[in-house]
């Protein structure tokens, strides 16, 4: 017969394989039948329960996220040689690397859609699938020297777009990750990811005349939070531009700035930073802005966030 322990742990394993909103709605209930079916006169601590499934959870998203989509896997095929370093998905079949001068020709012919000291984007087309590169520029010298010691802003995105995909978080799907390196000292970058045609949230509101689709699409948003929130990811930039609405659903982009914290406190100030950089979008309509404080406050069980944010009293 198992100890308590090591039932714990088990039952956390498993209960962090699950949607974490429905397991943030399910828990009490659960650990009560849980303890009763195992004869338990004291059910278990609830807060510590929580905390091994997040552990749980965590621990593979980041090997996976952080280790495995970076070498030779059933999900990736990897390039290197001193000067170079490429990451494809598989599933996307590419029949052979892309080089560098690829990757900028692919810009240069594509539709712009971002062009910047620190990153140049456009909308280009690869064996007849529509694909978004990114190019992370390096802007001068002491700029290179800079970030040559440092993970890529592209592999950051790299990894963060197989994060939210393992946590059922919503984001165009990875193609490449190509670093141009010098024996270990990285340089330019490039991500590819799938090309998602929708629309950014706003534009989704200003397009949209159905008072239910748009309650129901903000919901879905506060569901999007909450979801960020106790999985204690903190996005870095959530202006409306990096939020697509696909078929009504929340779609997340520009993951390079994305962070899973270990330390509650830390993912606490990164939420309440989202929450007040989203909010600032509707500052002009405060029909929109009170709904989505209205679906926050009723889609949130813990309301500390909230009220950091300034968003409730």
């Amino acid at each position: 017969k198992l100890n308590k322990s090591i039932a714990l742990d088990n039952l956390a394993v498993l209960l962090s394989k699950f949607d974490v909103l429905e397991i943030e709605a399910w828990l009490p209930t659960l650990l009560k039948l849980y303890a009763g079916a195992r004869g338990w006169k004291i059910s278990p601590n609830l807060d510590y329960l929580r905390e091994m499934i997040d552990r749980h959870r965590t621990r593979v998203a980041s090997h996976y996220a952080d280790k495995k989509v970076f070498r030779q896997c059933t999900d990736v095929a990897v390039y290197h040689n001193p000067l170079y370093f490429e990451a494809v998905a598989r599933r996307f079949g590419l029949k052979q690397p892309i080089s560098i001068e690829a990757c900028d020709a692919l810009i240069d012919l594509g539709i712009r859609l971002k062009s910047g000291n620190t990153c140049t984007v456009s909308l280009a087309t690869i064996e007849g699938v529509s694909v978004v590169v990114k190019r992370y520029n390096i802007k001068s010298f002491w700029h290179g020297v800079g970030r040559a010691f440092r993970q890529t802003r592209a592999a950051a995105s790299w990894a963060n777009a197989y994060r939210l995909n393992i946590l059922g978080i919503l984001t165009p799907k990875p193609i490449a990750l190509i670093e141009k390196r010098f024996f270990g000292l990285r340089g330019k970058a490039y991500f590819l990811s799938e090309f998602i045609d929708a629309p950014d949230v706003k534009s989704f509101f200003e397009q949209i005349k159905n008072k239910n689709t748009e309650t129901a699409a903000i919901k879905e948003i506060a569901k999007l939070f909450y979801q960020l929130y106790l999985l204690k990811l903190s996005h870095g930039d959530l202006k409306y531009s990096n939020i697509k609405m696909l078929d009504g659903n929340p779609c997340l982009i520009d993951l390079d700035s994305l962070r899973q914290h270990q330390w509650t406190y830390f993912a606490l100030n990164g939420h309440v930073h989202d929450l007040r950089r989203f909010m600032r979008n509707w500052q002009d309509q405060p029909t929109l802005y009170n709904t989505f404080i209205k679906e926050f406050s009723a889609v949130y069980a813990d309301h500390q966030a909230l009220r950091l944010a300034g968003l409730i009293n």
